[in-house]
């Protein structure tokens, strides 16, 4: 499970509430997203109007817009994260509402998997619990099978096997 965070140019990194979020300029990744799943959910749910001003599905150049000041957005933290370093951005945590995702790797049920898909799964498992435990992914929990999870707010990372 993902956690999704207000991504903002500002320097200012503490939580932010929802109804703030919604009243600023924000950009969106593309309806297909889940994050602007999540987010037009919890907005709607909240009864509030986003100020929205653009979409953009392509991640790098919704960073780029982000971080010229255009507006903030509603994105994992791993968008921050081009692996050897975190771009200027800033991950501001929604203090009143849980922005959560699912992460999967699926398979079909008809058929049978190749164990080049098997090994393929087990090496992407393997990169997600090395990003999570060295504090790279953060806002995550990770869960096997069908067992539900529930982010801790006072630690972003938590590992379940």
């Amino acid at each position: 499970m993902e956690e999704l965070f207000y991504v903002t140019a500002e320097p200012d990194a503490s939580p932010i509430t929802l109804a703030d979020v919604a009243a600023r300029p924000l950009l969106m990744s593309g309806p297909g997203s889940g994050s602007q799943q999540v987010a037009d959910q919890i907005f709607r749910t909240r009864g509030l109007n986003p100020t929205l001003i653009g979409e953009l599905d392509a991640l790098d150049p919704l960073c780029r817009a982000i971080a010229s000041g255009i507006g903030g957005a509603i994105l994992p933290w791993c968008a921050l994260y081009d692996g050897t370093r975190r771009i200027a951005l800033t991950s501001r945590r929604v203090a009143d509402a849980e922005l959560i995702r699912p992460v999967s790797i699926c398979f079909p049920e008809v058929g049978q998997r190749n164990p080049a898909v098997d090994a393929v799964a087990r090496t992407l498992r393997s990169l997600v619990e090395d990003l999570i435990e060295r504090g790279i992914w953060q806002g995550v929990s990770l869960i096997s099978g069908n067992q539900k999870s529930h982010l801790d707010r006072r630690s972003p990372i938590r590992i379940q096997n």
